[in-house]
């Protein structure tokens, strides 16, 4: 017994030397590990003083060698890349979401594949999407319910309606305000007038009318104005189809005369991109729906005639999104209801493109374009007023479908703002 308390006593000893080398060593190690880190330091102040690499590209740097390292211990069995996976817009803003904005401002300076998806969903971090569905017309009455599409949480909701009733109106976003302009009443009346949503406490405010009345009529935002364009006006008992522009300016609150199109349109489709309005397509005084497309250049005062769509649309829907104007839906001059899309370079290098087509084919459908997508909503089909919304990425040619609208309808009024 006495040779077995002798032996455990040994093993005990030994356990504690081993320990305490162990001890010791963790020390020296600890010593060291705090003079590397001042090194550490040090060595960043010397190159940021002397302007070799500032402190936070070193600390990129790092970051992306240790990421190279995870990576190889943990490969990503996937046959897509990096920058791939991160361009899928739901998927980086979810990341978003998780990290906040610190920690996506962190994972955009870890690599440029990173840094590509943060730049392309910055716009909708910093400043939420969201859309303006005004007016309109639903089972032939004129509605003058709004609703607001919260694009972060792709949801829809009410705010506070129109003073008017407005089928057939336009809608534009400019500064933190919404315009509903003109349109037709609930009494088959031409308005002139003009009604502003103020976004920062949701009240509506009239505005100084229009010098004409125009009932679907084409509007557009650009360079601090407000385009009104076209139309149709009743002068009993004849309909006329205009050409017509005026502009209105914020700071006078008055409407100006502007130079006229090359020709009337009714139902056309205007969209503001590059300092330029496009005028596209729409119907002649005899119903007939046109091909033809024009802009004005908002600093020379001067209309200039742009390549005709590859089919005439009436009633459609237009948006403008990176560079291009994209035009969706309408019907022809075969009174057919479209589901095709085309897409024209703003430089008119290669004319109008077909691109993907919409889920169904109808008229009185709208578009907006923001943060590189382009948003369309509502619109008639054959059994009447729809709801749906659906965003376009124009890159892959994908359509999402969204959250519908609370209440169908058509020919109405849509605006964007990142105002909320």
């Amino acid at each position: 017994m006495a040779g077995n308390s002798v032996t455990a006593s040994g093993t005990l000893s030994q356990a504690l030397d081993a320990l305490h080398a162990q001890q010791q060593q963790l020390s020296v190690l600890s010593k060291r590990l705090v003079s590397l880190g001042d090194e550490h330091e040090a060595l960043c102040e010397c190159l940021a003083a002397h302007g070799a690499v500032g402190a936070e590209r070193f600390m990129a740097g790092l970051h992306r060698q240790r990421f190279a390292v995870a990576r190889r211990r943990h490969p990503l069995r996937s046959e897509e890349s990096l920058e791939s996976i991160m361009q899928v817009k739901e998927f980086a803003l979810t990341v978003a979401a998780r990290l906040g904005l610190s920690g996506i401002a962190s994972l955009g300076a870890a690599s440029k594949a990173l840094r590509i998806g943060v730049t392309a969903i910055s716009p909708e971090l910093v400043f939420p999407i969201s859309l303006y569905a005004i007016g309109g017309e639903a089972g032939g009455d004129a509605l003058a319910s709004v609703e607001c599409f919260s694009v972060p949480t792709n949801s829809w909701s009410s705010c506070p309606s129109l003073e008017t009733p407005r089928s057939g109106c336009a809608a534009v976003a400019l500064s933190h305000h919404v315009y509903a302009v003109g349109g037709c009443g609930s009494d088959g009346e031409d308005l002139r007038t003009v009604e502003r949503l103020n976004l920062w406490d949701s009240v509506w405010e009239a505005m100084p009318s229009m010098l004409a009345g125009r009932d679907e009529l084409a509007a557009a935002a650009s360079g601090g104005h407000v385009y009104a364009i076209g139309g149709s006006h009743l002068v009993w008992p004849v309909r006329h189809i205009m050409d017509a522009v005026e502009r209105f300016d914020p700071e006078t609150r008055s409407w100006q005369a502007m130079p006229r199109m090359s020709r009337e349109r009714c139902a056309a489709a205007a969209v503001s991109t590059r300092g330029r309005v496009y005028v596209l397509g729409g119907c002649n005084q005899d119903g007939i729906a046109l091909d033809s497309a024009e802009r004005f250049d908002t600093w020379k005062s001067i209309w200039e005639p742009l390549p005709p769509m590859r089919r005439p649309r009436c009633n459609f829907a237009v948006a403008a999104s990176n560079g291009h104007v994209f035009v969706a839906g309408g019907y022809d001059d075969r009174m057919q209801d479209l589901d095709t899309v085309e897409r024209l370079d703003s430089n008119l290098d290669c004319g109008w493109e077909a691109i993907a087509c919409l889920a169904m084919p109808r008229w009185g459908v709208r578009a907006v374009g923001r943060a590189g997508a382009v948003f369309v909503v509502g619109g008639h089909v054959r059994d009447g007023e729809v709801g749906t919304t659906e965003r376009l990425d124009p890159s892959s040619g994908e359509w999402v479908t969204l959250a519908p609208l609370l209440e169908p309808r058509r020919s109405f009024g849509l605006a964007a703002s990142c105002l909320n």
